[in-house]
């Protein structure tokens, strides 16, 4: 019995999608280990993205900055998202919107808190790709 039991969940672990689906946008994000320990600048994450091949999925992008407002939770803190989400870092994770004023900055969100800003496009911050449109 005690084999069986194991092997059961070998195969949900072996089966379960490093992905989280979001009934409330219907976006679906990538929360593997790269979505917390991966940091890359701004040009590296969208290249990233475009070429990500994660579960059944080719599809992936860099999230625009409402996109990656969306999952943020105003009531928790470190890391200030939805508790849906495993692998998160409490540091600035990239959009896909530059700053249209500043060329070579661009937007972030900050997931200690949630708060939003702009940050220069050199720096390294972490990356989440997403699929989908928001509904």
């Amino acid at each position: 019995m005690r084999v069986a039991v194991i092997l059961c969940l070998t195969l949900f672990l072996a089966s379960a999608e490093p992905i989280v689906i979001d009934d409330e946008t219907g976006l679906v994000w990538q929360d593997n280990n790269n979505t917390k320990s991966m940091t890359a600048t701004w040009e590296n994450a969208l290249s990233f993205c475009r070429e990500l091949k994660l579960g059944k999925y080719e599809d992936w992008r860099l999230p625009t900055v409402k996109e990656l407002q969306s999952i943020v939770d105003i009531n928790r803190t470190d890391p200030a998202i939805k508790p849906i989400f495993s692998m998160t870092s409490s540091w600035a994770y990239w959009s896909a919107n530059a700053v249209t004023a500043y060329p070579e900055r661009a937007w972030a969100v900050y997931f200690y808190t949630g708060h939003t800003a702009y940050y220069t496009k050199s720096y390294y911050y972490h990356v989440r790709c997403v699929r989908g449109e928001m509904k």
